[in-house]
């Protein structure tokens, strides 16, 4: 389902929630495979720290 705007639709709502601090952070994965999928959020939740930190 290439070329119908959903990456432009994910990007308004991510900046839409992060401006109205729905959430707290988010994280853009490229979807290219379960994989790459799994190793980004693993990246991400790293770099996020121990839970309860921040």
């Amino acid at each position: 389902m290439g070329g119908v705007g959903k990456s432009q639709l994910a990007a308004d709502y991510a900046r839409t929630a992060l401006a109205e601090r729905a959430v707290d952070v988010v994280v853009w994965v490229t979807a290219t495979g379960r994989a790459a999928v799994i190793g980004r959020l693993a990246q991400a939740a790293r770099c996020a720290g121990p839970a309860g930190s921040g």
